[in-house]
This record gives C-alpha cells, sequence and structure tokens, in this order.
C-alpha cells in the first residue's frame, strides 16, 4: 500500500459505516487481503490496526454450513467477474455468531488474477 492511489482508498475504506476489504486471487490461486478497514476487523473481532490478515484466518471464521457456497460464489464471480454477493455467517474471534452480507465487484489483474 505505498502509492498514493491506494493511500486514499484506504483512508476512503477507513470511514466507510461498515467492513471493507480488499481481495484477491492471485493467477496461481493464491489468496490474499491486502487490508481490512476497522469495521470489517471489528466485525471478525480482530483487534483494529493489527496488521496484515492472512484470507485463511477469515476463512476458519466462517460457519461450516456456509464456506463451500462462499467458496463457490468467490471461484463464479472470479471467472465471470459478476459482482458478488453472500449471505454468510461467521464465528468471530471471541466465539459470537454473526449474520453478514459481502459484496464485491470483481475485476481481472493483467496477470489474471482477480481482486475485489
Amino acid at each position: 500500500m505505498e502509492t498514493v492511489g491506494s493511500d486514499l482508498l484506504e483512508l476512503f475504506a477507513g470511514n466507510l459505516p461498515g467492513g471493507a476489504l480488499h481481495f484477491a486471487i492471485d493467477a496461481s490461486g493464491r489468496q490474499s487481503c491486502g487490508f481490512l478497514n476497522d469495521g470489517c476487523r471489528e466485525l471478525y473481532g480482530l483487534a483494529p490496526g493489527s496488521g496484515p490478515v492472512a484470507p485463511e484466518r477469515l476463512w476458519a471464521m466462517v460457519d461450516a454450513d456456509d464456506a463451500g457456497e462462499m467458496q463457490r460464489s468467490i471461484a463464479q464471480s472470479a471467472e465471470t467477474l459478476c459482482r458478488w454477493e453472500q449471505r454468510f455467517r461467521i464465528i468471530d474471534a471471541q466465539g459470537k455468531r454473526k449474520y453478514l452480507l459481502g459484496r464485491g465487484t470483481p475485476w481481472r489483474l493483467p496477470d489474471g488474477g482477480t481482486e475485489w
């Protein structure tokens, strides 16, 4: 996050009333989270400003009954570049069950990966 555009995006996302994160799947299938705003960290029960979060940590919080559909819907969004929208449940880092609605707009990267 070193470019001016990225700094502005983080500032914008930090002031949203809900959670926002940058999620990517590179051409090899490796997943990453570029950033999570404090609203997203709060939803997942993570400390504000606690640094990068591995996507696997967030996936582990998704209710087991919702995880397969989440993966399928993200893969479909990446393939078709259609807007992603999914209702799902998590158990946050403090053990609280939460019901979320996730939305994202994908775009194709030059290397063939996808970002939301």
